[in-house]
């Protein structure tokens, strides 16, 4: 009687099938969690920005519709200048970006615009 040890050619395709499968489920969900928390960082800078933003205004005692720029808040030691824009990957003082203050039923809104 034959012993045969081996796998059968339908066995080896199956299984680099799955293989394969699996690697690209897992590809894609490792991408999607580098999109999350690059939007993450992105949301994070910004917030970070429109709260300066609002400090400096109310250091000052600053009332009324206004625009903050990036270089405001780096004086006043708000916001440092080795700060990176985690969208573009410039430094903050290259970014352009500025912060409009809005004032509406005496409540203050401060917005990220570029």
């Amino acid at each position: 009687m034959k012993n045969n040890r081996g796998f059968t050619l339908i066995e080896l395709l199956v299984t680099i099938a799955l293989i394969a499968a699996v690697s690209v489920i897992v590809g894609l969900n490792i991408m999607h969690t580098i999109n999350a928390q690059e939007e993450k960082q992105i949301a994070e800078y910004r917030t970070k920005l429109e709260d300066a933003a609002c400090v400096y205004v109310e250091s000052l005692g600053l009332k009324g519709n206004r625009t903050v720029t990036i270089q405001n808040l780096i004086d006043k030691g708000l916001v440092g200048k080795d700060t990176v824009n985690p969208e573009n990957k410039k430094a903050v003082t290259q970014d352009g970006a500025r912060i409009t203050v809005t004032w509406s039923n005496g409540k203050k809104t401060c917005t990220y615009t570029k």
